[in-house]
């Protein structure tokens, strides 16, 4: 099972769907195309010489249609593919809440324009850097500890911290966020803008 061609085998991947297609396809026609020439030179139709030129044109032949067959399938499978992709990066990056996938290094792998319009920060400034850099000195032990929890497999239900923005004021943010699985080890997170909910709570308290 550990073998390179098993693993291929049994992975859903395209490359292993098209050596589905291929490969029994091919050794069948292989075997029955020999028959056939086998038979038909002991039936006296062929000789040799044709009987091997027949062979040999009849698995050019199918073997070639199998390949454009299993080409126009992988073309239409790719086109579906971006399709997919394509709605999922406009879903994303048109999100009005921050979306973002993180490592368990400290840094935003990818992010969605969200955070830019909230922060001012260039995407790039913001990939750039350790997001701990961006988080209010007063937050940032109580982010390390979420991290830590996100890392230990524990997801993020509800989680408040302050982000700086380029003017150098600071937005509310509530995340939530899950865990990394082993496959990817990245973190996918979602965070929402509080701060006017945070302003208009501060301002009851203090009439009161």
């Amino acid at each position: 099972p550990q073998c390179r061609l098993m693993i291929m085998l049994t992975r859903s991947a395209t490359g292993a769907r098209l050596l589905y297609r291929t490969l029994p396809i091919a050794g069948v026609t292989l075997v029955l195309f020999g028959w056939v020439r086998l038979e038909a030179e002991r039936a006296g139709l062929f000789s040799s010489d044709l009987g091997g030129i027949f062979y040999t044109v009849a698995s050019l032949v199918t073997l070639t249609v199998v390949v454009i067959s299993s080409t126009i399938s992988l073309s239409r499978v790719e086109a579906e593919r971006r399709r997919i992709e394509a709605e999922r990066d406009r879903f994303f990056d048109q999100s009005l809440d921050l979306l973002c996938i993180a490592g368990t290094d400290g840094m935003f792998k990818r992010i969605n324009q969200a955070w830019s319009k909230t922060l001012g920060h260039s995407t790039e400034e913001l990939l750039a850097e350790p997001y701990l850099s961006f988080v209010h000195p007063e937050d940032r032990d109580p982010t390390i500890a979420a991290a830590s929890g996100l890392a230990e497999g524990r997801d993020v239900v509800s989680f408040e911290n302050r982000y700086r923005k380029r003017d150098g004021s600071y937005v509310w943010l509530n995340w939530v966020a899950r865990a990394p699985d082993k496959e990817n080890g990245f973190i996918f997170a979602t965070a929402h803008d509080i701060t006017e909910r945070k302003r208009i709570a501060q301002s009851l308290q203090d009439f009161k």
